[in-house]
């Protein structure tokens, strides 16, 4: 980050660090693709990541009818 955003800035004091860093992370993670996530950005990498799990992610369906499976069941044997 140091060399990629900060160098070239201007950078008088404290404040003025703290909101190109700032700065800097949020261009880092809106703006700029990467090679390494099929040139997305972070911000569209996780989104993506988290819709396809929300996607495959399995779901319980409770019926009213069904009858305790709990007869029948066996212990391990070796």
């Amino acid at each position: 980050m140091k060399n990629n955003y900060l160098k070239h800035r201007g950078i008088q004091d404290f404040n003025g660090l703290t909101k190109e860093v700032d700065r800097s992370v949020l261009l880092y993670n809106n703006d700029k693709p990467h090679a390494g996530l099929k040139r997305k950005t972070p911000r569209r990498a996780e989104k993506e990541s988290l819709a396809l799990h929300d996607q495959t992610k399995p779901t319980m369906i409770e019926s009213l009818n069904a009858k305790p499976q709990s007869e029948g069941a066996s212990a391990p044997t070796d």
